[in-house]
Parts: structure tokens; sequence; C-alpha cells
């Protein structure tokens, strides 16, 4: 009876845990086409109820920060992990940075939509601590660039990391809201003369 019971609730929690997929992956699709978001939209597209998607988010503010989490934490494991590859096909500072901008810049123009949505509404959501340790972790990755790279003498490699970081996504939120911007490629190449010319003030690169 106890096998049959645990066998019942491995069950339950693997069909709970594939709907709430399916509502995940239904929200990251609204968001991307651009335009109202709604509840029944999402659930229309995960192929459940209304009624299920609300067993599972109380509210649609509850189910969009549970996709927004999941997504800042994908997007910094997959930037740590390119930065490292990176890293280890590059030697000199300079190729490792435009490669990292590019990695950048493509991520964030493709998900455009989902972040102009996420820039207007975290802070309603309260997500400020959960951006701030996304940003961190951008952080994190440029000062290891900095830090192993001789090309550079910094009297803080911490702060010009975090200058690096704010400078990028600040130009990256301006396409979120602007009707018109520069392309990928237009965005990528200021960038990266951006950050030359910067660390150029501390170091030769």
């Amino acid at each position: 009876m106890s096998d049959e019971l645990n066998t019942r609730k491995e069950a339950k929690q693997g069909r709970s845990k594939q709907t709430v997929g399916y509502l995940l992956e239904a929200t990251a699709q609204v968001l991307k086409r651009g335009g109202r978001v709604t509840t029944n939209h999402i659930a229309n597209l995960a192929g459940v109820s209304i009624g299920t998607l609300y067993q599972y988010f109380p509210n649609k503010d509850s189910l969009l920060r549970r996709y927004i989490e999941k997504e800042m934490a994908q997007i910094v494991d997959e930037f740590v992990q390119t930065a490292e590859e990176i890293r280890h096909t590059e030697t000199s500072l300079q190729p490792v940075m435009d490669q990292i901008v590019d990695y950048f810049v493509r991520v964030y123009s493709d998900k455009r939509n989902i972040f102009q949505f996420f820039f207007f509404r975290k802070f309603v959501m309260g997500l400020e601590d959960e951006v701030a340790w996304a940003e961190d972790q951008h952080i994190k990755v440029i000062e290891g660039v900095l830090r192993a790279s001789k090309e550079v003498a910094l009297s803080d490699p911490k702060r010009t990391s975090y200058v690096i970081v704010q400078a990028s996504l600040g130009v990256m939120r301006s396409t979120w809201v602007r009707k018109t911007s520069p392309s990928e490629a237009e965005l990528g190449a200021e960038l990266k003369k951006l950050i030359r010319g910067y660390l150029a003030e501390g170091g030769k690169c």
C-alpha cells in the first residue's frame, strides 16, 4: 500500500511539474509576441483551463514573477558558461570582450519584448533584489576577465566591471522603450568601441 501511495504521489508531482512547465513556456510565447498579457491567453496556449492555472498561480503577477526569475537564472547561467568558453579559446583581452559583447547584445535583443515588459513592471512586482543579483553575476564575469588579463592595469577591476555592465545594460534598455533603435550589429560595434576606450584609460587594450 505504501509503495502504491508513493507511486501515485510521484505521478502527481510529475504532472504538476509538467503543467507548470507548460504554463511557463506559454508565458514566454505571449511575452515574446508582445501585446496584452492575460491569464486566459496563457492558459489557452498551455492547453489547460484557467482554473488549472489558478491552482498553481494565484494571480498573473505570481506567474510572471516565477517566469522572470527562471529566465534571469537561465540567462546568468548561459552568460557565465559562454564567457568561460570564450576565455578558453581566446588569449587576448580585446577579442574576449568583443565576443562577450556580441553574446550580450544578441541575448538581450532576441528577448526584447520580454525585457521590455519586465522593465516596466519590475518595481511593481518587487523584483529589485533579483535584478540586482543578476546584474552582480554579470559584473563578476567581467571582473574575472579583467583580473585575469595582463593587458590592463586597473586600480579597481570590480568598479570598472560595474560601469561596463551598467553602461551596456543602459544601452540595451533604451532599445526596449524606443520604437526605433540601431541594429544589433550597430549596437555591438558601438558598445565595443565604448568599452575599449574606457579600458584604455586604465591600461592598454
